[in-house]
């Protein structure tokens, strides 16, 4: 297996996911799928209550589809994985944040489309299901984050630019797309942070740099 750790998000290659149960450094928790399966990379977030949320994706034949599923022991049992895309055929690329309150919103690509639900009761239920990127028809890669107020921070890469969108909850309404690269060069794979100050950062790949 070769896994690369970026932070409490841990992308592995192989058949086998493997979360840290973030209490003890020498506490590995592992769930196996099938060999046949291709599991993606995803994302591991703890909320308030100590409940570990976690996405993750899986090739199925002609189809890959977004998993989600939670601990609230540290990791040692897991709550069975609930299909976040069921009505979708090509969903991948899930990303996970959460508010204060301890709402969880996962991200997903689908098709060139950025969708996301929402749940408020550690994934015993889910919000409808909400697409991003309007016009942009090959967006993929998205990263977002929640501040405290409720608004929704989301970048994404599409055909070669990074675009970046905010969801005012005061106002209940996004912003428009903002094309934050603005280079002829290749951007990709974007990631967002929010600073304790208020201030957005995003930062990406161009060109291999």
């Amino acid at each position: 297996r070769t896994y690369v750790s970026i932070g409490i998000c841990t992308l592995i290659l192989g058949v086998m996911l493997l979360f840290a149960s973030l209490v003890s450094a020498n506490s590995i928790k592992a769930i196996t799928f099938p060999t046949n399966n291709g599991v993606g990379p995803r994302c591991v977030v703890r909320t308030p209550d100590k409940t570990i949320h976690a996405v993750y994706w899986i090739k199925q034949g002609e189809r890959s589809a977004v998993y989600y599923i939670n601990s609230g022991d540290n990791g040692l049992n897991w709550t069975p994985p609930f299909l976040l895309s069921q009505n979708y055929d090509d969903s991948a690329e899930a990303t996970l944040a959460v508010d204060e309150t301890g709402k969880a919103y996962v991200f997903w690509a689908d098709a060139g489309k950025i969708l996301y639900s929402i749940s408020a009761d550690n994934g015993r239920t889910w919000s409808p299901v909400y697409k991003v990127n309007g016009q942009y028809a090959n967006a993929h890669a998205p990263t977002a984050i929640v501040g405290r107020e409720g608004n929704i921070y989301v970048a994404f890469e599409s055909n070669g630019d990074i675009y970046y969108r905010v969801y005012v909850a005061k106002d209940n309404s996004w912003s428009a797309l903002f094309n934050i690269s603005q280079s002829d060069a290749v951007s990709k794979t974007p990631q967002i942070s929010l600073a304790n100050s208020g201030a957005i950062g995003v930062v990406w790949n161009e060109n291999g740099d």
